[in-house]
């Protein structure tokens, strides 16, 4: 999937989730991807009240962050990570 399309994909499902549904979100994203979706995040928190946090690193980092904490909502590499051990 191309960066623009999981940018596409990650601001659908944060704009159009509801507020009364909605709490607050923590999401590991590609470094590569830090302005799109910081200003997705930005929005969703001005239309819903609550608050996104943003963790941004590497895909490797991103993704043993994710395992290691348990919690988040999604993982969004900037690119394809493919484990090698």
């Amino acid at each position: 999937m191309t960066p623009s399309r999981l940018v596409a994909s990650l601001g659908l499902i944060v704009l159009t989730a509801s507020p009364a549904f909605a709490g607050d979100l923590h999401a590991y994203v590609g470094a590569g991807l830090r302005q799109p979706v910081s200003a997705i995040a930005e929005a969703f928190e001005k239309e819903t009240g609550n608050k996104v946090q943003l963790e941004f690193g590497g895909s490797g980092q991103i993704l043993a962050r994710f395992e290691e904490t348990g919690h988040g909502i999604c993982s969004f590499p900037d690119r394809p990570y493919m484990p090698t051990s």
